[in-house]
């Protein structure tokens, strides 16, 4: 039994259109099943619910055959288009969209605390103590953030936080409450970032997928990598099934 999920892609475009994706025997286009991804000592196996055991038992016959062990405490099922997929961590992101903002939220606002605490009496210069809050908290806010597709709503979500520890910093410590000394000295949260020398997390997040981009284009055509980041999954017939994913 074959599994995995067919792709398709025309060399040189992005997407192929509508009417080329029909014509599927075209020279123009490319096929492929995409059956599994390794990385490091991990392996995903991709298919169908029905495949996915089947490629399992599989992967385990060859490991067996090598000495190999597998670890089923360790692994995971994910199924696209399942609630109980969400909380399944790939690629330092979590599958639902939903559990990952919640989770990259919630260390951004452990970070600012951290933080806040231990620049209370710093002597460090202004600049210095806004690096350190790059570093411990942005660091963790941004990581693997390349992986997923992002909104204005969720990045600002996260900027609200994060920009608690600039107006921190910016801020006299001991002279009372921050709104009020932005007040008094006519500055808004941009123009402390600009203060700073901090860029927006939108321009981070814009910037480094840009770059994971490019990286990606300039490999040939024939890098799966590549492929797999400018394929449309392929509708019609063995399609319309539901892909499933094991970890």
């Amino acid at each position: 039994m074959s599994m995995g999920i067919p792709w398709i892609w025309k060399p040189g475009y992005s997407f192929p259109r509508k009417s080329q994706t029909k014509a599927m025997n075209s020279f123009e286009n490319e096929k492929l099943e995409l059956v599994e991804s390794l990385f490091a000592d991990d392996t995903t196996i991709l298919g169908t619910r029905e495949e996915i055991f089947i490629g399992r038992n599989s992967f385990m016959e060859v490991m067996n055959m090598f000495e190999e062990k597998c670890h089923p405490d360790k692994e995971e099922h994910l199924f696209f288009g399942e609630s109980e997929s969400e909380s399944i961590r790939m690629l330092g992101s979590f599958v639902g969209r939903k559990k990952d903002n919640q989770e990259r939220l919630k260390r951004a606002r452990q970070g600012v605390w951290k933080v806040k605490k231990q620049l209370w009496k710093t002597k460090m210069s202004k600049i210095n103590q806004a690096r350190v809050v790059e570093v411990i908290v942005e660091s963790s806010v941004l990581f693997d953030c390349t992986v997923r597709p992002w909104n204005i709503a969720e990045i600002n979500k996260l900027q609200r936080v994060v920009d608690e520890a600039y107006r921190y910093i910016w801020s006299k410590k001991n002279k009372g409450p921050v709104r009020i000394q932005m007040e008094t000295e006519k500055v808004n949260m941009f123009g402390i970032r600009k203060l700073l020398g901090i860029e927006s997390l939108r321009a981070k997040i814009e910037r480094r997928s840009l770059q994971r981009m490019g990286l990606v284009l300039r490999l040939s055509n024939d890098r799966l990598t590549k492929k797999g980041m400018l394929r449309l999954v392929q509708k019609g017939g063995k399609e319309n099934r539901k892909a499933d994913l094991h970890t």
